[in-house]
């Protein structure tokens, strides 16, 4: 009998290393884009990096948002050490 997979969908926290961090205040959208494993579809490093949505749908801009709020407060962490 035939079951459904789901993807299961993760967090951003659990792929935010230093590494995207670094990439995150240098603004080199590609180093981001692999640090975070961004798919094609998913958004885009740019779009994180300079804070508007390719597709303007409310999902993609919440997610955008925390996205930029979390990194940002990541890297105010590490420059603040």
């Amino acid at each position: 009998m035939a079951t459904k997979r789901r993807k299961r969908v993760r967090g951003f926290t659990e792929r935010i290393t230093p590494e995207a961090v670094a990439a995150y205040q240098a603004g080199d959208w590609g180093a981001l884009t692999r640090a975070l494993r961004l798919k094609p579809w998913d958004m885009t490093a740019r779009a994180v990096i300079h804070g508007h949505c390719v597709v303007d749908t409310p999902e993609q801009i919440a997610r955008t948002n925390a996205l930029r709020a979390e990194l940002d407060a990541l890297a105010g962490g590490a420059d603040g050490d």
